[in-house]
């Protein structure tokens, strides 16, 4: 599906198909955010990412699309010492302060690594400066969509759902609190249709009704 697809869709859905109310602009923008809480919830776009390590330095910037690691691959994160490959665990930071008494100060090949905000750290420190020789393979978010011809990295069958979800977000930046929350509980029915597994977005505590301003 292109990006084309999903602005007439949810632009339909809003009843603004003529972009009297709302610019085309401003529906992009939403789409976009919506792609990205879409992506959080079914964490199926993957990535491959590779940076070089160097001798001494223990964090490393993750790239910017970065949303988690593939929780099922132990192999998550590959680090060649120049002869071999070598698969750190994760670990969490704080489990590592408590139980790596020189986090801070030892060197040598990776053993472990964390995450740290929009950083991942390595304990030992590496004591190798590569080139390419750290790979990640991890989930990531979609990439941005801005023309029209633009093609959305989610499969088609997910269309209604980013539609309603978009949807939601253009009424609640204007305010319209009610059909913000309808069309949320509709993208989440459009996902449990399409998926054997149920996504929560937010369902709302009671019924709602939809009354159109624009």
């Amino acid at each position: 599906m292109k990006l084309k697809d999903i602005l007439a869709l949810t632009s339909q859905i809003i009843q603004d198909e003529g972009f009297d109310t709302n610019s085309p602009t401003f529906y992009i923008e939403s789409i976009n955010r919506a792609q990205r809480r879409l992506a959080e919830l079914l964490k199926t776009i993957y990535g491959r990412y590779q940076f070089s390590s160097v001798d001494g330095t223990q964090r490393y910037a993750l790239p910017s699309d970065f949303l988690d690691f593939q929780q099922a691959n132990q192999n998550s994160v590959a680090y060649n010492d120049g002869t071999s490959d070598i698969y750190p665990v994760h670990a969490t930071y704080d489990y590592l302060v408590k139980t790596a008494k020189d986090l801070l100060t030892n060197t040598g090949t990776p053993r472990s690594y964390w995450i740290e905000e929009n950083y991942i750290g390595f304990y030992p420190y590496p004591d190798y400066t590569g080139t390419n020789n750290v790979t990640m393979n991890y989930i990531r978010y979609a990439q941005n969509l801005s023309d029209k011809e633009d093609v959305c990295e989610f499969n088609t069958k997910y269309l209604e759902a980013l539609s309603y979800l978009s949807a939601s977000i253009v009424s609640e930046k204007n305010e319209q609190f009610e059909d913000s929350v309808f069309f949320k509980r509709r993208s989440n029915e459009e996902l449990v249709r399409v998926s054997s597994n149920t996504y929560r977005i937010e369902e709302p505590r009671r019924r709602t009704t939809i009354s159109y301003t624009g």
